[in-house]
């Protein structure tokens, strides 16, 4: 029969272990047999609840006496908050009770919410967020407007295509184009409107100097109009070119009184 271990606490210092072997504990001969230093050996950590600190939450505590919810709740937000969890409560919307899946709301609600602005599928129009523009944004359902309107969304559109940073589709009759909210732009007009700082005019089209369609590069296009197929009375053909183009006019006006005064005719282009 084994004689009884003698209770001689262990050797190390600060340590109220009980000896296991060459009076050392067992945590410290293995230390010694490991040839490492004799180091304080830190206490067991504080067994945990049964069930969560938390008031009413009878969730399995894992970090701190807290559930892993709750202890989300407080590295992130800083605040437990109640036992409930946030997706086993209901949607806020009057009438429903689908589980709550975020913001408020059940995932039906959510998706309304993000589509139309309105949880219950109404859509109520917000301002285009580029600073200074009044104008209102489109739809969330165009996936890349994110808030804008639709000129401020062809302007930044623009902006990467003339970068290269991106490019265009092209239609079977060559000509590159960009698709917002079921609606088709040309991109050599987006193109001339930029330079001309307006829109153009019905009877206003650019033309490609080289004849490659998708070649928009404003070198490449000059603005040619078309006013009436069949031909028109001359002193109606001067007036529409005075109301639509009176700086081209004036341009015009200037340039021949210099060459009556210096004599000097100009060279054709």
């Amino acid at each position: 029969m084994a004689k009884p271990r003698p209770n001689i606490p262990c050797s190390s210092t600060d340590c109220e272990r009980p000896s296991y072997c060459k009076t050392l504990c067992q945590r410290h001969y293995e230390q010694q047999n490991d040839g490492k230093p004799l180091t304080p050996i830190r206490a067991k950590l504080k067994q945990q609840p049964a069930e969560c600190t938390v008031v009413g939450c009878a969730r399995t505590p894992k970090v701190r006496g807290l559930c892993g919810m709750h202890n989300y709740r407080v590295e992130t937000y800083g605040d437990a908050g109640g036992p409930d969890s946030w997706r086993r409560s209901n949607c806020q919307v009057d009438g429903c009770t689908r589980p709550h899946q975020a913001h408020g709301y059940c995932a039906t609600h959510l998706r309304r919410q993000q589509l139309y602005g309105a949880h219950d599928g109404r859509w109520m129009p917000q301002q285009c967020r580029t600073p200074g523009c009044e104008k209102v944004a489109l739809s969330p359902r165009s996936r890349h407007a994110k808030g804008r309107c639709v000129a401020c969304y062809l302007g930044d559109w623009l902006d990467e295509y003339q970068a290269a940073r991106i490019t265009a589709k092209r239609n079977p009759q060559g000509y590159e184009y960009v698709g917002v909210n079921k609606q088709n732009y040309l991109v050599h007009r987006l193109v001339m409107e930029r330079a001309l700082v307006r829109e153009l005019m019905p009877f206003e089209s650019p033309h490609h100097k080289n004849g490659i369609r998708h070649d928009n590069t404003l070198a490449n296009l000059e603005l040619w109009t078309k006013p009436q197929p069949a031909g028109q009375r001359p002193e109606d053909l001067v007036a529409w070119v005075v109301d639509f183009y009176p700086e081209l006019v004036a341009a015009e006006l200037r340039a021949r009184k210099r060459e009556e005064k210096t004599g000097q005719l100009r060279l054709e282009t």
